[in-house]
């Protein structure tokens, strides 16, 4: 039978170009939880970005809904505890 050889990974880019890979990752976890520890935080500096220009306005738009669904679960746990 005629089988390809499989490719590695590791050869087919260079290394910094897999280092800056998993720096992007760490740091969109990193981002990503900060959504989720202070959602009116994230928030905020999202606003701020878009105002100075230095995003545009669909920029980011995954973190707000993170945020957003965040600040509702935040909401709603505040209400559960009054009752």
């Amino acid at each position: 039978t005629c089988t390809r050889p499989t490719r590695i990974p590791s050869l087919l880019r260079p290394r910094s170009a897999i280092m800056v890979d998993r720096y992007r990752k760490k740091i969109a976890a990193m981002v990503i939880q900060l959504a989720k520890d202070d959602p009116q935080f994230v928030k905020a500096m999202i606003q701020k970005l878009k105002r100075s220009g230095e995003i545009e306005a669909d920029d980011l738009c995954y973190l707000e809904r993170i945020a957003d669904r965040w600040i509702k679960i935040a909401e709603e746990n505040l209400q559960r505890a009054r009752r």
